[in-house]
């Protein structure tokens, strides 16, 4: 469940990424507004955030999954090292 949301966050980022770049050339000829580049720009971020989320809620679901087994300790050395 939580890849399903990683591949929806990095689908979104892809649509964020295209649609600044397009902000980007439309400022660049003049159609567009720096509005439109900041708000394109604040998309990309909120959508790279929700990257980073998905990220956070795997390992959590892996951690949690070992805690239920009663082998997280291992897991947690594992992971320091």
């Amino acid at each position: 469940m939580q890849q399903s949301g990683l591949v929806s966050a990095q689908k979104a980022a892809d649509r964020s990424g295209e649609s600044l770049r397009l902000a980007n050339e439309r400022f660049k000829v003049g159609t567009g507004t720096s509005l439109d580049l900041l708000d394109a720009n604040v998309f990309l971020t909120a959508s790279q955030i929700g990257i980073q989320q998905a990220l956070y809620q795997i390992d959590l679901a892996y951690l949690r999954m070992h805690r239920d087994q009663e082998d997280i300790a291992e897991v947690t050395t594992r992971i320091q090292k």
